[in-house]
């Protein structure tokens, strides 16, 4: 830090990080808005889900934070804005918006070494200056580490590092994890994933359900760690049924059945951006091209 900084400049600088939070906020809660009332949101499907509400109350609180001069508050807003726009670009593969984000973050940054001199200042010429309370150290710091963790795994999980955490389709399947199929007896060579989900944390070998151009495959390891691979062809279904309807936090379950009491393999779908409906639908589709047509 510079020992030339005034307090006025280092509170102006901590204000207008707080302005540019603020206008991100405002404009985050109007497209939000606007993609929840939209029956097609096209564009900014994205921003349907009304999760997206606590980027707006992040944001809000980052700028009620550093217009106090909280290095906390500008520190997280840092944080906030390299995370989304990793997220935004992973899930979309578009930059636009780019330099308004380089923007706001010159602001955060700013606002961030204004709200260190700030508090240096404080402390060398204000003599009844009181420090922050060191529980919000001690506190503060492992929410932060902890909140920086999970985003970093939900961006991890939008790569081929990690299993993604909703359905996609076999296109955005990458070829190491599709090889890994093959290799592990999930899938024949020439076989073509259409849908694809795993239950996995690490890797996709921990449990899935696949829908090819061939069957629905369910597959996990035993209790001894071997690959056990379960599958339908499409003729062979005669329904299928949902068990467990899911949530945010937990996973969809449908009982796909065949002829037998006991011929049936369960499925465990995500139900992020309605996934397990997606592939629901789609195998219900090829049950009924799969079925012989009835003579009249």
């Amino acid at each position: 830090m510079t020992q030339d900084v005034t307090r006025e400049e280092a509170v102006r600088a901590c204000k207008n990080g707080a302005i540019a939070a603020l206008v991100m906020a405002l404009i985050t809660m109007a497209v939000v808005t606007i993609a929840m009332m939209l029956d097609d949101p096209g564009p900014l499907a994205l921003w349907k889900d009304p999760e997206n509400t606590v980027d707006v109350l992040i944001l809000f609180a980052c700028a009620w934070g550093m217009y106090r001069c909280s290095r906390a508050a500008a520190v997280v807003a840092i944080v906030y804005i390299l995370i989304s726009t990793a997220f935004i670009y992973l899930y979309t593969g578009q930059t636009s918006g780019f330099f308004f984000k380089a923007l706001l973050f010159y602001f955060f940054v700013m606002a961030a070494r204004g709200a260190w001199n700030y508090h240096r200042l404080e402390a060398e010429e204000n003599p009844d200056y009181q420090p922050s309370p060191k529980w919000l150290a001690w506190v503060g710091i492992p929410l932060g580490v902890i909140f920086a963790g999970l985003s970093l795994f939900g961006l991890l999980t939008m790569t081929p590092l990690l299993p993604s955490t909703n359905v996609i389709s076999g296109d955005e399947l990458s070829a190491d994890n599709i090889q890994l199929l093959v290799d592990n007896n999930v899938l024949y060579e020439d076989e073509t994933v259409e849908l694809f989900y795993s239950e996995g944390v690490t890797s996709i070998m921990e449990g899935g359900s696949v829908l090819s151009n061939r069957a629905v495959i369910a597959y996990g390891p035993d209790e001894d760690g071997e690959m056990q691979v379960w599958e339908f062809e499409f003729a062979d279904i005669v329904s299928v049924e949902q068990e467990n309807q899911g949530s945010t936090f937990e996973d969809a379950m449908f009982k796909v059945s065949g002829a037998g009491e006991d011929n049936w393999i369960r499925l465990i779908l995500s139900t992020e951006d309605d996934g397990h409906l997606l592939f629901i639908d789609r195998l219900k589709e090829k049950i009924a091209a799969a079925s012989p047509a009835v003579s009249p």
